[in-house]
C-alpha cells in the first residue's frame, strides 16, 4: 500500500500547482458552468485516473524508462513538451508573484524580485527531495481545502467596488472544458509516470492508483468549487481566490493555507522549470536558469488569470493529440 499511496501523491503533486491550489483553475474551468461544473470535475478527474492507469500499464509492458521512449523520440511531441514546461514555469512564477503581492500587499516589483531569486536559488541548487515534499504536502492540501469548506462565511465579505467583468469563455460546453482540463494536466503527468516502473506495481495496484488519484483530485476540486461558488461571481475579481477566502477564516487558518499555497506553487515551479532545463544543453545550465527566470518575469506582466485562461485551454487541445499518439505508439510497440 505504501507504493500505491506514494504514486498517488506524486501524481496529485504534479497536477496541483499555482492554478489548482489557488482555485483559479477550478474557477475558470468549472464554476462558470454552474451545477454542470460539478459534473465537469467528475469527468475531468475520471479521465485523468483512467488515462494515468492505462499509460502506467503500457509503460510496464513496454519496459519504458524515459519520456523520450514513451513518445518514441518524436521530435514534435518533445518540442511541444519543452514549450509547455516553459509556459507552466512562467505561470507558476506569475502565481508566486501574485501570491506575495496579494498576501503582503507589497508592490509587484518587490514580489517579482523575491520570486525571481527564490526560483533562481532552487534551480541552481538543483533542489532534491520534491517527491518527499509532495508526500507530506498533498495530505496538508487536502486538509486545508476541507477546512475552507466547513467555515462560516459572511455573505457580504466580497462587497467589492466596481462592476464585475466576466472573462470571456474559451468554450460554452462543460464537457469540452473538462476534457481540456484533464488533457493539459496529463501532458505534465506523463513524464512522471515513466519513473513508476521502480515501484513494480501489479495491474490491480495500477488501477488502484488511478482510482485513488481521481478520487482525491475530485474531492479537492469539488471543495474548491463549492467554496468559490459561495462568492461567485464576485470572486472573479480576485487573482488568488482560495488565499482570499482563507483570510476570512481567521489568522491561524490563513497562515496555514497561505503556507500550503506557497509551497504548492514553489514545488511545481521548480519541477516544471527543472524539467525544462534538463531538456536543454547541460553546459548552458546556469545561463539558461537566468534566461528562463528573466523571461518568466516578462510573461508575468500578462497576469496570472489571463495566462491560465489563454494557455491552458490551448495546451488542452494539444494534450488530447498527445494522449492519442502515445497510446497508439505503445500499443503498436507491444504488438510488434
Amino acid at each position: 500500500m505504501k507504493n500505491i499511496f506514494t504514486c498517488v501523491f506524486i501524481i496529485i503533486g504534479t497536477i496541483i500547482g499555482a492554478g489548482f491550489a489557488t482555485g483559479q483553475e477550478i474557477l475558470s474551468f468549472f464554476n462558470r458552468f454552474g451545477i454542470n461544473g460539478m459534473f465537469g470535475i467528475f469527468l475531468a478527474c475520471s479521465i485523468m485516473g483512467i488515462v494515468s492507469s492505462t499509460i502506467i500499464i503500457l509503460i510496464n509492458k513496454s519496459g519504458i524508462d524515459s519520456y523520450k521512449d514513451l513518445v518514441k523520440e518524436n521530435k514534435i511531441i518533445i518540442r511541444i513538451m519543452q514549450i509547455f514546461l516553459f509556459i507552466c514555469f512562467c505561470i507558476m512564477m506569475t502565481g508566486l508573484i501574485t501570491f506575495f503581492t496579494q498576501l503582503f500587499g507589497i508592490s509587484k516589483i518587490i514580489s517579482k524580485i523575491i520570486s525571481f531569486f527564490i526560483c533562481v536559488f532552487l534551480l541552481l541548487k538543483r533542489f532534491d527531495g520534491i517527491e518527499k515534499i509532495n508526500i507530506v504536502l498533498i495530505p496538508l492540501i487536502i486538509l486545508g481545502v476541507i477546512i475552507l469548506l466547513f467555515n462560516d462565511y459572511d455573505s457580504v465579505v466580497f462587497n467589492l467596488k466596481g462592476s464585475i467583468i466576466l472573462p470571456s469563455s474559451f468554450t460554452d460546453s462543460w464537457i469540452i472544458s473538462a476534457v481540456l482540463y484533464a488533457s493539459y494536466n496529463l501532458i505534465i503527468v506523463f513524464p512522471v509516470l515513466t519513473n513508476f516502473r521502480k515501484y513494480t506495481l501489479e495491474k490491480w495496484q495500477v488501477i488502484t492508483v488511478g482510482i485513488l488519484s481521481a478520487f482525491f483530485l475530485a474531492v479537492m476540486g469539488l471543495v474548491i468549487y463549492f467554496v468559490c461558488n459561495k462568492f461567485y461571481p464576485q470572486i472573479l475579481m480576485i487573482e488568488i481566490p482560495t488565499l482570499q477566502i482563507a483570510q476570512f477564516c481567521g489568522k491561524s487558518i490563513s497562515i496555514f493555507y497561505s503556507a500550503i499555497i506557497m509551497f504548492a506553487i514553489i514545488t511545481t515551479a521548480f519541477s516544471t522549470g527543472y524539467s525544462f532545463l534538463c531538456m536543454r544543453k547541460e553546459k548552458n545550465y546556469v545561463r539558461n536558469v537566468f534566461l528562463m527566470c528573466t523571461a518568466a518575469l516578462v510573461f508575468s506582466n500578462i497576469g496570472f488569470t489571463e495566462l491560465i485562461n489563454t494557455f491552458f485551454p490551448l495546451f488542452g487541445i494539444i494534450g488530447i493529440v498527445q494522449i492519442v499518439v502515445i497510446i497508439i505508439f505503445q500499443i503498436k510497440n507491444i504488438r510488434s
